[in-house]
């Protein structure tokens, strides 16, 4: 049986969805150390777990997948808390939106994931490592399952 990387379909299509929803104004970024020097703004996406959630049968698995979704935002030299706050919270509606309309998914004819479930969205999370730089955060929690053949 043919190797597929299912976790790198799932990035593969997550990042789509995110691109097509906030187009080039919010970059989507999945290194957890980015060069965004220059950037006032962005997602970084991390695969956190995978786990088992269901043996089917001999041939196939369930997995459950995890991921965090942080939207950073360097807080900009004049603006404002309340600008700030509004435009995290808009971001993260529209993450909410785009996540939460797509619990199922399939690219074209194929199918990529199913039962996306989004958790908690934390505002305000403290980015220890980044203080000096300003910047402050937006934490979600994603998990969609998949099932995959096994042979």
């Amino acid at each position: 049986m043919a190797y597929t990387n299912v976790a790198g379909n799932i990035l593969t299509a997550l990042h789509g969805l995110l691109v097509g929803e906030f187009g080039g104004a919010v970059p989507v970024l999945w290194t957890v150390a980015p060069d965004v020097s220059r950037a006032a703004e962005w997602i970084e996406v991390r695969l956190i777990a995978s786990e088992q959630a269901e043996a089917l049968h001999a041939f196939a698995d369930c997995r459950r997948y995890t991921f965090e979704l942080l939207y950073l935002r360097k807080q900009l030299r004049g603006e404002d808390d309340l600008r700030s706050q509004v435009r995290r919270l808009e971001v993260a509606q529209r993450l909410q939106r785009v996540l939460v309309d797509n619990s199922a998914y399939s690219d074209g004819a194929t199918y990529v994931w199913h039962d996306g479930q989004l958790g908690a969205i934390e505002y305000g999370v403290p980015m220890t490592e980044r203080e000096d730089d300003g910047i402050i955060a937006v934490r979600a929690a994603w998990a969609c399952t998949t099932t995959e053949a096994i042979g």
